[in-house]
This record gives structure tokens, C-alpha cells and sequence, in this order.
């Protein structure tokens, strides 16, 4: 199946920063450079996220965490926390794995909080932790910024 994308980026057109826009007295020096980037940003981010094929995604199907885990900052830098709220529930096993299920980060463990720190080598993208744990499995999708 076949998507269609059209991502249309404009300028405001009631309260428009550009009062020259289309006319002879637009010119370069009145081009708002820091919107430009910041809509660039946006409109390679829509097209990244729309380009992943989730009908044929290789490995993981992410499974809601609900109360009994949290995951937090998403997106992240450097580390990531995985804290268990429900008591006596303990993390044995925390895996990580591409958009395209290969496995790059796996940790033993047997707490009920934990912190991962990822090295630089981990590229910025959209990643699968597995969080195995005394009673479930959980799956997340995390972005690595």
C-alpha cells in the first residue's frame, strides 16, 4: 500500500514577519534564516518518520508500558531511566534495538530502577528498548536525539 505525503510549509499570512514577500523589495536580506532551519528540521523529520515501513518492520512489535514502567526523558541525549512503579517488580533484562531490529545495547540486570547511558556512538534516531522484567515484557520506541 502506497502512501501519499505533501508537507506544505508557509509563511503566516494574516501576521506575515515578510511584508516584502513576492514583491520587488523582497530580497535575501529579508529571508528569516532561523524559520527556514527550523521548518527544514521539521520537514525532514515528517518525511524520516513517515519513510519507516511499519508494515514490514523487522522483529518488534512495541507493546503499550503502562503504569508499571516508566521510561523517561523520551526523546533522550546521553541516558535513559527505567523505573518500575509497581513494588516488588524487578528489571532482569534490557535490550535495544535498531528501527530495523538489530540488537545494539543489552544489559543484565535485577533492580527496580535503573539508569542505561548510551556512548556517542549510538546514532540520533528512533531505537526499540525491551524491557524484560519479573512478571512482563515491554516494548518501547525511544528516540535517541
Amino acid at each position: 500500500m502506497k502512501r501519499l505525503l505533501a508537507i506544505g510549509i508557509d509563511e503566516e499570512y494574516d501576521n506575515d514577519f515578510n511584508p516584502f514577500w513576492h514583491t520587488q523589495a523582497d530580497s535575501l536580506g529579508q529571508f528569516n534564516l532561523s524559520f527556514y532551519k527550523k521548518c527544514s528540521k521539521l520537514a525532514y523529520a515528517t518525511i524520516a518518520d513517515c519513510a519507516i515501513d511499519t508494515l514490514n518492520v523487522v522483529g518488534i512489535n512495541e507493546i503499550k508500558v503502562d503504569s508499571e514502567i516508566q521510561v523517561y526523558p523520551n526523546p533522550f541525549k546521553e541516558q535513559i531511566i527505567i523505573h518500575c512503579e509497581k513494588q516488588n517488580m524487578m528489571i532482569y533484562k534490557i535490550e535495544l534495538f535498531s528501527y530495523t531490529g538489530q540488537l545494539v545495547y543489552q544489559k543484565q540486570i535485577n533492580a527496580s530502577l535503573t539508569k542505561c547511558v548510551f556512548n556517542e556512538e549510538l546514532k540520533n534516531g528512533i531505537y526499540f528498548l525491551k524491557i524484560e522484567t519479573s512478571e512482563n515484557s515491554f516494548t518501547k520506541k525511544i528516540i535517541k536525539q
